[in-house]
């Protein structure tokens, strides 16, 4: 709890007892100013001086809010959480950092709006997730609320989701990295095939719009159904359609690889792949100096085949 800047003033130097009058018309009974001050001290001017020091000791200690003053804050600020329930799709935020519940403990719900008549124009509201286990995804312009780049976002546990209150909507100001796994799949684009692995595993983070993808593939058998070119499915997040210089794609980069046949006689020593906008496929594909990219096919690959790469892309 945040300790109150203002220390508390009490009487001191009051004398409870003074001494009696003697009943005389003498001059130990004179009245004047030194022996009152004797007497009974100078408690009021000593409690108003004290809390004058103490005002101005406080006002140094507070947020001026008045217009074109500048605050410089020497220690830090903690929010306290409460927490929303969906109703609806949506929440009625009432303070600056709440955890947001599925309705009902759904497993997964979608929040499309945030109430705006319990805060106020140009707010700041930060949202995460009350329960890992219960997803709840911000959907984008579905409701009053407007992310980045129109993408939905869903909210961490730990780190926030912020948002801004614009007249009846709300902006995004940030959002937490995504950081998660997900399974890479070697398919034919003809015939998908039902591969064997002995290692299969990819990672992701995701920023804002860009993502960062990373897997292993290993494979222990080829299914000999599989036909077509040879792509890598199971991308979490699809890439942005964006076209540049007249292409609409975005390249990775392989690591290693091994047991694929390059048509090395026909120019080709570099395998690689990219992904289409608007799609979360990976296209295989082998590449050269002097050629034109190729699609590899399920003919290049065998029962061993290893391919390790990245890639990063816009969504």
């Amino acid at each position: 709890m945040a300790t109150n800047p203002y220390t508390s003033q009490s009487i001191s130097g009051f004398n409870a007892n003074p001494p009696p009058d003697n009943d005389t018309t003498g001059s130990d009974n004179q009245v004047e100013w030194q022996k009152h001050l004797d007497k009974l001290a100078t408690p009021v001017k000593d409690l108003s001086e004290g809390i004058d020091t103490a005002a101005l000791s406080m006002g140094g200690k507070v947020i001026n809010t008045d217009a074109g003053e500048a605050n410089t804050l020497g220690g830090t600020i903690a929010y306290t959480t409460s927490e929303l329930t969906i109703s609806g799709g949506s929440i009625t935020p009432t303070a600056t950092n709440h955890s947001v519940d599925t309705e009902a403990d759904a497993g997964t719900d979608d929040l499309n709006t945030l109430a705006t008549g319990s805060v106020n124009d140009r707010a700041v509201v930060m949202i995460r997730a009350e329960n890992a286990a219960r997803v709840v995804t911000v959907v984008n312009a579905a409701g009053n609320i407007n992310l980045q780049d129109n993408s939905d976002v869903v909210l961490d546990v730990e780190v926030p989701l912020v948002l801004q209150r614009n007249g009846s909507n709300w902006e995004e100001i940030s959002r937490p990295t995504q950081t998660d796994t997900w399974t890479p799949v070697i398919a034919g684009a003809g015939t998908a095939g039902t591969q064997t692995y002995t290692t299969q595993a990819g990672t992701f983070t995701k920023i804002g719009n860009m993502v960062f993808a990373s897997f292993t593939i290993l494979l222990s058998a080829f299914d000999a159904a599989t036909a077509g070119n040879i792509i890598i499915t199971g991308l979490p997040v699809a890439a942005a359609t964006i076209t540049v210089t007249g292409a609409v794609a975005y390249s990775g980069t392989v690591g290693n690889h091994s047991v694929i046949d390059l048509d090395v006689a026909g120019g080709y020593y570099q395998l690689g792949f990219s992904i289409q906008g608007g799609t979360s496929i990976l296209d295989v594909q082998e590449m050269g100096d002097t050629v034109a990219t190729a699609n590899i096919t399920e003919a290049d690959l065998g029962a061993t085949t290893r391919i390790t790469g990245s890639i990063m892309y816009q969504v």
